[in-house]
This record gives structure tokens, sequence and C-alpha cells, in this order.
């Protein structure tokens, strides 16, 4: 550990201790709690160094990241400590169940403290995800590929409930309720359970075409999707598009295909410009931005390969 990062650390072990202090004083009603104090204490020292952050340490930071680190990597330790005081209040509420009356006040007050420091680094996480990083999301992940991360942020839940020490941060609703489908017309709508993921699967594409667009989604919107195949790392989707209906630039994690059932598409990625139809196949490489347009009424399947997670 350098000099300088050492002394970082100790700076923030300081600042912790003093707002630590201050807070447990007002919170308990000491006789030397001063709010006063604790505002002179957030303005001259707390603000400053958050300000010298910004303007030195975080530039620096970025660069390295970019070369070195995980961009993601704050948001993990976010989890990592919202799994923390999770684990602290189920101690606390356990303990409280099967207390007496000498120790049931200061369980009480530890309970009401790890609650709110849980609702305090929660608030933040998600004021994070939902400003930085949802718009990349929205802006840069084709529709499928959403609907395949918010189809893995549901599997999650399956798990936590057979291994609840892995715990998906989401606010406190319930499962349907948590991701609630996009009231967008071009969403696709409930359908019967069938399998995605099996051995061998087989499928009549003439079939689920009509059946796209037997759906609300078609009925009322410019497009529909289904995904037909589900697997950790592939993903095959049946999409049909109205004419004149745009997949607007965006790109995928990792290499894909596009294969052109009816109508006839236009495929475009830098210095590319495809008109495709029927018995068509596109083959594009990760990380490569694209734009699907229909030129008529058209049908494709879509075969997306998500790279192993690291």
């Amino acid at each position: 550990m350098s000099e300088v990062s050492e002394a970082i650390r100790g700076h923030h072990r300081e600042l912790e201790r003093m707002l630590t202090e201050q807070v447990t004083a007002l919170v308990e009603g000491r006789p030397e709690a001063d709010p006063e104090a604790l505002v002179a204490f957030l303005k001259n020292d707390l603000l400053p160094h958050a300000a010298g952050e910004e303007q030195h340490l975080y530039p620096s930071i970025a660069r390295l990241l970019r070369a070195h680190g995980r961009a993601t990597a704050t948001m993990s330790v976010d989890h990592e400590c919202i799994e923390g005081f999770v684990r602290q209040i189920d101690e606390t509420a356990q303990a409280l169940r099967d207390a007496g009356a000498a120790d049931r006040l200061a369980l009480e007050g530890r309970l009401r403290h790890l609650a709110l420091q849980l609702q305090a680094v929660l608030q933040v996480h998600l004021e994070k995800e939902e400003r930085i990083y949802l718009p990349l999301f929205e802006q840069y992940l084709s529709p499928e590929e959403q609907r395949w991360v918010l189809e893995g942020m549901h599997d999650a839940y399956g798990k936590a409930a057979r291994d609840e020490t892995r715990l998906l941060d989401a606010r406190h609703a319930p499962q349907a309720e948590r991701h609630p489908p996009s009231p967008r017309a071009d969403a696709p709508q409930a359908r019967p359970d069938r399998p995605v993921v099996a051995p061998l699967l087989q499928f009549r594409i003439e079939e689920q075409m009509e059946r796209l667009k037997q759906e609300h989604a078609w009925l009322s919107g410019s497009r529909n999707a289904i995904t037909l195949i589900k697997e950790p790392n592939l993903r095959v989707v049946l999409t049909v598009l109205r004419k004149g209906t745009t997949l607007h630039e965006h790109q995928t994690g990792g290499p894909l295909t596009l294969q052109v059932l009816s109508g006839s598409v236009s495929f475009r990625a830098p210095g590319h410009a495809l008109e495709i139809g029927p018995g068509a196949l596109v083959v594009l490489e990760s990380a490569i931005v694209h734009e699907v347009e229909a030129l008529e009424e058209s049908a494709f399947l879509l075969t997306l390969v998500q790279p192993p997670q690291q």
C-alpha cells in the first residue's frame, strides 16, 4: 500500500468516525449532541473532501478503470454492503425475538440504526443505477438483449429462494411487481408456459409467426417478438416488424446472426447497408453498432450469443 493511498484511507476513516459520533449523539439524544457542529463538519470537512475527489482523484481513476478496472465494481461493493446490512438486521431481529426486557431497548435501537443505514445505501445505489446505467441500457442494447437481461434478473429470484445468502437489490415488493411488464405496445404479452430450454426442441416457424400476429402487441403496435430458445449463453428470438419499423442503432455483447424469413429488411452497420430478403443470413461480430429497418412487413430469426460471465 502506497503512502498516498494510506493517507486517503486514513482520511476516510477519520471522516467516518467524526460523522458517526455526531449522528449517534443526535439519534440517542446525548447532551453533547450539537446540530451546529454537525453542519460545520459537513460543510468544512465532508463536502471539501468530495470536491477534491471529483476534481483530482476521479479523473485519474477514470483513466485507470478504462485500462485495468471494471466500471461496475463500485456497484458490486454496494451489493456487498447491502448483504452485510441484511445479515446484521436478520441477526438483530432474531435476537430481539428472544430478548428480555433488559436487552430489548438496545436491540431495538440497533435495529433502527441498521435499517436507516440500509435505506440510505439502497437509495443511493438505485439512484446510480437509474441515472447512469439504465439510460445506457435503453440506448445501446437491443430490445431482445434488454428482455434477455430482465429474464436473467427474474431467474435470480428463484435462486435466491434456494440460497438466502445471495441477494439481488430490488425495492421491497412482490416478485411480480419488482419488474412489471413494459406498458409499451411492442412489449411481448403474457403467453402460456412453454419450454425454452430442453435437450431437444422443435418449432414450426410459420405457426409461431401467425401466433405473434394474433397478439395484442402486433395488433396495436408495430412489432412483436418471442424468445424461442433461452440458454445461459444463447437466445433465439423470432421477430415480426411492420413496414417502416426500425430497431434503432444498438450493439450486442456477443456475435449475432439475423435470418430473414419473410419480407425485406435493411441491415445497416458501419460501412455497410444491406437489403436482405428471405433466405439471406447476416452474421455480425460483437460490439458493432447496427440498425434494422423493415422495408415491408417482415419476419426474421435473431440468434444472440452471450459471452460467458467473467
